[in-house]
């Protein structure tokens, strides 16, 4: 179906990059962000071009809302965590098109980079699809692949897949309001890893069994930044739980094996890398808070 009009939901980078690609397309725009963010892209992006805007938390009336529409419309789900219920979905006049940061049927749901990092990827990428009853189930629209970095952080993968996800749509935009776009089935035999967003690998907890590549792989899967996304990684030791506020992986000076305890530090070596953990002992009244003070990725996440 040729659309009418044009909705977004989201917020962050992605979304804000969306409502700029369509702005090119002539039809009228809706804005609707769903978290309350204190500067929003969305919002400066939204006023610039003059389109109806509203930050709506309360879901019910975001379906109150989809479900009035009567033009056949494009609703753009882009870093949105609405979940559209079935009662929208069967609309006819709707066409609801979601980002999810990696390559479906593979990874749905929630914190997708976090996974596909500790799991020991070597390759994930971006999906845009058509929204169906199932999470991340729909027919799909585009893909592109990403190459998993041996050392890249969850940040940083966050922000690979925003950008491939921009790219990808502005390829199909305009075949979105046009309504002559293709798309093609998921292979649901090959879904896997689905997660939810409370859900932290290894409960976050560094296993000093583990081998180091492993140990570096759930840092990394929690490593958002400054981004309160997953909490900061733990680890106990002689019956304390320390937070890991700093890690640094570098190149072994010896072919040593072992690991070393220092006040506020852990070292762990297996020959050719040594991993360095600066840490400090967590009470019982702090906070499950990110805060990876030493890293150099500290720029705000701006969307997925």
């Amino acid at each position: 179906m040729k659309v009418k009009n044009v909705i977004v939901i989201g917020s962050g980078k992605i979304a804000a990059a969306c409502i700029g690609i369509l702005a090119g397309q002539k039809v009228p725009m809706t804005v609707v962000e769903t978290e309350q963010q204190p500067l929003s892209c969305v919002r400066l992006i939204s006023g610039n071009l003059r389109l109806p805007y509203q930050s709506v938390a309360d879901y019910a009336q975001i379906t109150k809302y989809l479900r009035s529409i009567r033009k056949n419309t494009l609703i753009v789900s882009a870093n949105n965590n609405y979940l559209f219920p079935g009662e929208v979905l069967n609309k006819r006049n709707l066409c609801i098109v979601n980002f999810h940061n990696a390559l479906l049927p593979a990874y749905p749901g929630r914190n997708a980079p976090t996974w596909v990092i500790f799991e020991g990827e070597d390759l994930t990428g971006i999906t845009w699809h058509i929204v169906a009853e199932g999470v991340d189930t729909g027919e799909i629209l585009s893909q592109r692949a990403i190459q998993v970095g041996k050392d890249v952080t969850a940040l940083e993968l966050t922000r690979l897949c925003m950008e491939e996800g921009i790219k990808a749509f502005e390829a199909i935009c305009p075949s979105l309001v046009q309504g002559n776009f293709s798309t093609q089935q998921q292979d649901t035999s090959k879904r896997k890893n689905y997660h939810r967003s409370w859900e932290v690998p290894n409960r976050g907890v560094v296993d000093l069994t583990w081998p180091l590549p492993q140990i570096h792989r759930l840092l990394r899967s929690l490593d958002y930044g400054r981004v309160p996304v997953m909490p900061p990684p733990r680890v106990h030791w002689a019956g304390k739980t320390y937070i890991i506020r700093k890690y640094q992986l570098i190149n072994a000076l010896s072919g040593q094996h072992g690991m070393i305890f220092r006040p506020g530090q852990l070292i762990l070596q297996d020959g050719e890398k040594r991993l360095i953990m600066e840490m400090e002992r967590r009470m019982d009244h702090e906070p499950s808070r990110i805060n990876f003070a030493g890293n150099e990725t500290r720029a705000r996440l701006a969307a997925n």
